[in-house]
């Protein structure tokens, strides 16, 4: 998780908010807290980006798609 977070501060200085390899990255980051209990966390950075993404990606990208697919599973487990 660490690594995630450090990876993910990176993008976002290096990259901006917005761009596809930060979007990934805290998609990434967001199903692991998931995993790691984190769900208030995971939730609450799962919905960002899939708010961003559906604005600078579209909702028929594949990362939007894959961030809808992990927040519906956070809902079923």
């Amino acid at each position: 998780r660490e690594l995630l977070e450090s990876v993910l501060a990176r993008r976002r200085t290096i990259l901006g908010e917005d761009h596809p390899d930060t979007l990934s990255a805290a998609a990434n980051l967001a199903i692991t807290r998931w995993s790691t209990g984190d769900y208030a966390g995971a939730r609450a950075l799962g919905e960002s980006v899939l708010a961003r993404s559906r604005t600078i990606l579209g909702e028929d990208h594949p990362l939007t798609i894959g961030v809808r697919d992990a927040l519906a599973d956070f809902d079923n487990g």
